[in-house]
């Protein structure tokens, strides 16, 4: 006897006999006997003899050894068989990752573990019996089968268990035609987002992430509506539903990806003769800067030393950060003109010159709207808004499509806007986001999302406009995902049309020799700054960490450091104060009157030269804090004529200023040389504007003694023959 379990062998059998053949067969019944008219009284046939007996069976083969199988059930393996657990159903049979199960069943143990799908758990063991476990948060959606394991790995039988998606996150707010993300848990590929019932497609990047676009046309007012949002897996499992306010919406239908441009904005600039005259019109542009003999331009073509020096951008040395206008404007434009293939089909290379041709920022109108703007501070933000919000509601035109600035605010600009707005001035609204239960009577809480060519992918770029706590309103620039500038920054909003800005006639600053003369502008292409003064004190230009514009009529020149619109008409007084070591030139042109060109003056850090002009400039002194060589032009308009005299090499100092008196047509000019014996090269230019023809007069080099005047004297400046002009030293005593 024994209590373990054994095998016992069976040896084979041996093979069969083969079986006996079969008895033979009976033999068959005789025939009947025969029976006819003729014969008579034939006998039946006799029966046949029985068959031979069949043969003997083959042998059968050998049988295969055979085992018997014993086991002995002990009273303890019995029990413990009953005790194995069982499952009988789950609660609940559906449920979000990180949702409490219970598991109903018989014989728990608390050294069970739980297997759901590829996670195993430790259970709770509960007072009636049955146990808890909760469903890993990052547990994917659909069926998983349900078991519990023993310690020593025995296993239960199986139940399932459905993992709906979870929705954990969503927009509090959502615009149609967007792309909305949306967080959770357990999403499947293939999910459908469920919008008040109606299945929309998503596109599921994680178990934990999707986004999908909401319904809607952009370019139409959408009103305010609450939306219900539930995520369902392919299977049907739907998540729990969450809700997102869709505010009250105007927009333009301006689409990123599609009507704006494929590069972002750069900072190198490709300004010429001809982006300058498509700027500010040819009937306007004097071509006296194509002429080899004078060789330095006078009026228009001095303001174009400016334009190109700004326009070639710092890529290239010159002033200009950016084209955002450029770039938000023709963007616009095209838009509005109905292409739809801008993002598509539009290289930088394609336009970069005509981008340069669009530095209307240095224009009369836009100095003088922008300045306007600027100084009536915050309370720009809610003016520049409602002109918005007008062209929206209205379905807009290609005329009265809104460009949005920022811009200096108040009256005193913080000469550091130059650095904080750099490449960002100007954007293109494209969507008007109103708060929930928003009546139209306070702009507090609208969002305006807008395109910014220095972020062009970021579907985020906004402007959000609130109040502080004293009631004033004040906005914030977001843009590539961060906070860019706002009202703290000393900066405002403006606006122009697109009518305004890009599709009408420009004026230069001075408004040209043919145009209105309302403005002298003064500027400096330097190392130095320009500060102003008027016979009361009153300031213009860089003072401190201020750009102030006191004297009336003087404005700043908005993104162009160094420029200046003043009042004509005026005697002021200018100091050019340098910065650093470096040589600057000041160019003063003066449409009503004489203008006046400094060039390659030479400076340092601290050093302070003065430029006194009586109102029509027939007047001007110049005087350095340190002995310098300047050369320098008297220019005027007059009769139709440009006209330009230039005087090169002329020492002066603090004692021996320069000097110079001319009469409004430049017909008389007197140097007086307060210094050394000099000698002094001569050269005159005029451009007669009907023709555009240029003529030129190198008089050669004039020797002034010491306490003499140069005099140029002038005749007929439309020949400049050899007998038209004269120039000569006259005993100034």
């Amino acid at each position: 006897m024994t209590s373990n379990a054994f095998t016992p062998l069976v040896h084979k059998g041996d093979a069969g006999r083969g079986g006996d053949g079969g008895d033979g067969g009976l033999g068959g019944s005789g025939g009947m006997r025969g029976y006819t008219e003729v014969c008579e009284g034939g006998r039946r046939g006799h029966d046949g003899a029985q068959g031979q007996p069949g043969a003997g069976g083959v042998d059968g083969s050998a049988a295969n050894d055979g085992q018997i199988r014993i086991l002995t059930v002990t009273e303890e393996s019995w029990n413990e068989q009953l005790t194995k657990p069982w499952l009988t159903h789950l609660t609940p049979t559906n449920a979000f990752p990180g949702t409490k199960i219970t598991i109903r069943g018989s014989r728990f143990a608390d050294t069970d573990t739980v297997v759901i799908g590829s996670s195993t758990l430790t259970p709770v063991l509960r007072a009636d019996e049955g146990t808890d476990v909760t469903l890993p948060a990052a547990i994917e959606g659909g069926e998983h089968t349900v078991f519990l394991r023993r310690f020593d790995g025995e296993e239960s039988n199986r139940l399932i268990v459905g993992v709906r998606p979870h929705l954990g996150s969503a927009p509090v707010s959502v615009t149609p035609d967007a792309d909305i993300a949306l967080t959770g848990q357990a999403f499947v590929a293939g999910a459908t987002v469920a919008l008040d019932g109606q299945l929309y497609p998503a596109n599921v990047a994680s178990v934990t992430a999707l986004t999908f676009t909401m319904p809607g046309i952009a370019g139409t007012v959408n009103a305010e509506r609450l939306w219900g949002l539930k995520v369902v897996n392919p299977d049907g499992r739907e998540s729990n539903e969450l809700t997102a306010t869709q505010p009250r919406i105007l927009q333009n239908g301006f689409t990123l990806g599609v009507h704006d441009y494929q590069f972002d904005n750069f900072d190198d600039g490709a300004p010429s003769w001809g982006t300058f005259e498509d700027t500010f019109g040819s009937v306007e542009v004097w071509h006296e800067l194509l002429d080899p003999v004078f060789g330095h331009p006078i009026l228009t073509g001095a303001f174009y030393g400016f334009y190109h020096y700004f326009l070639l951008g710092e890529g290239n040395g010159g002033l200009a950060t950016g084209f955002c206008t450029s770039l938000a404007s023709t963007a616009l434009d095209r838009f509005w003109q109905g292409h739809g293939d801008t993002f598509a089909t539009i290289q930088k290379a394609d336009i970069h010159s005509d981008l340069t041709a669009v530095g209307r920022l240095l224009s009369r109108e836009s100095l003088l709207t922008m300045h306007d703007q600027g100084r009536r501070g915050s309370a720009n933000i809610e003016t520049s808004f409602r002109e918005i919000e007008a062209a929206f509601a209205s379905g807009g035109t290609r005329e009265t499509a809104p460009l949005l600035f920022f811009i200096p605010s108040g009256a005193a600009w913080d000469s550091g806007y130059f650095d904080k707005l750099a490449d960002s001035h100007c954007v293109v609204p494209i969507k008007i986001l109103y708060p929930s239960g928003h009546d139209g009577t306070d702009v507090a809480g609208i969002t305006v999302q807008v395109w910014d060519n220095n972020a062009p992918a970021d579907a985020d770029c906004r402007v959000d406009i609130t109040r502080n706590a004293a009631g004033d309103l004040e906005f914030q620039f977001f843009s590539a995902g961060a906070l860019k500038f706002s009202t703290a920054d000393g900066i405002t909003l403006g606006t122009q049309t697109l009518g305004e800005y890009l599709l009408s006639d420009h004026d230069l600053p001075f408004s040209g020799p043919f145009g209105l003369s309302s403005f002298v502008i003064d500027f400096l292409l330097s190392p130095a700054v320009l500060q102003v003064t008027d016979g009361a004190g009153r300031r213009a230009g860089h003072f401190g960490s201020q750009i102030l514009c006191e004297i009336p009529g003087s404005h700043p020149g908005y993104l162009a450091p160094g420029l200046f619109l003043l009042p004509p008409g005026e005697g002021l007084t200018r100091t050019i104060t340098g910065r650093s070591a470096g040589t600057y030139g000041y160019t003063s042109i003066n449409p009503a009157g004489v203008s006046l060109n400094l060039r390659d003056v030479q400076t340092s850090a601290g050093e302070a030269d003065i430029v006194a002009a009586n109102g029509d400039g027939t007047r001007v002194r110049f005087v350095p804090s340190q002995p310098k060589t300047v050369t320098f032009s008297v220019s005027s308009e007059f009769d139709g004529q440009a006209r330009g005299i230039e005087i090169a090499g002329f020492d002066v100092s603090a004692i021996a200023d320069l000097d110079v008196t001319v009469t409004p047509d430049l017909s008389l000019v007197r140097i007086a040389n307060n210094g050394a014996d000099t000698a002094l090269p001569v050269k005159l230019l005029g451009v007669t504007a009907a023709t555009s023809t240029a003529v030129t007069r190198d008089v050669g080099t004039v020797s002034v003694p010491a306490n003499h005047d140069l005099v140029v004297s002038v005749t007929n400046w439309s020949r400049l023959n050899a007998n038209d002009v004269t120039a000569a030293a006259v005993d100034a005593t």
